[in-house]
């Protein structure tokens, strides 16, 4: 049961850690414009750039999303997730030119995309079934709480340089994530798609103990 307990809460922390990810990076960027604005000059068409840029990679790595985590499994998927988002976001916030910025966005964009995807499938595969919708409603509610800690660090660290501090703090919760991760398995589902029975068999085992093992395993092969 301890063991259960423990994956469910490695589950969660990781999937609200990306939550947080998401939604900051929606709100920063509103509350920097304006100082980005100033340092390099933007019209309004420049403006609009730098904040659709984010929405344009949401859609290219949502797409790419279902691919990926079936081809490099759904933890691995969210690893790149999380060292490319810490990357993309301090590249971000050194930026020197609007190029440059808007090159960051758009990829970290992508990241954030795929993290869309395959966040909620990591969570339905992975977590216990007991906890399985409380984690899920705890990802989304996580998305407005880092909506609401975006602008309050805009607020609070706002000034004409403090935005690179702003858009660059993203990567804290980037780097959790990916320390999280490595404190869980993939999804025994995944490990069937790819003919591992044994991983699969023992991700279930650490995630339902007690669960029949095995009709689960046939259940998940029924489905596949």
């Amino acid at each position: 049961m301890r063991s259960r307990s423990h994956r469910g809460l490695w589950v969660g922390l990781t999937a609200a850690s990306i939550g947080l990810i998401s939604g900051y990076d929606v709100s920063s960027i509103g509350g920097t414009l304006l100082f980005i604005t100033d340092e390099f000059g933007l019209t309004t068409p420049h403006q609009e750039l730098v904040t659709a840029a984010l929405a344009v990679g949401d859609v290219g790595g949502a797409i790419s999303a279902g691919a990926l985590a079936n081809a490099i499994g759904r933890k691995r998927s969210l690893m790149l997730v999380a060292a490319s988002y810490a990357a993309f976001a301090v590249l971000g916030a050194m930026s020197v030119s609007l190029s440059a910025l808007v090159l960051a966005r758009l990829l970290a964009g992508v990241a954030i995309g795929v993290s869309y995807v395959v966040v909620p499938v990591f969570v339905a595969e992975s977590a216990p079934a007991r906890v399985r919708g409380g984690l899920l409603v705890a990802y989304q509610a996580t998305n407005v709480v880092g909506m609401i800690v975006g602008y309050l660090s805009a607020y609070l660290l706002g000034g004409p340089q403090s935005w690179r501090w702003v858009l660059g703090l993203a990567a804290v919760p980037a780097v959790l994530v990916a320390v999280l991760l490595r404190r869980v398995d993939d999804t025994a589902r995944w490990y069937l798609l790819k003919g591992r029975v044994g991983d699969a068999r023992r991700a279930l085992q650490r995630a339902q103990t007690g669960a029949d093992v095995e009709a689960e395993l046939a259940g998940i092969r029924n489905a596949l």
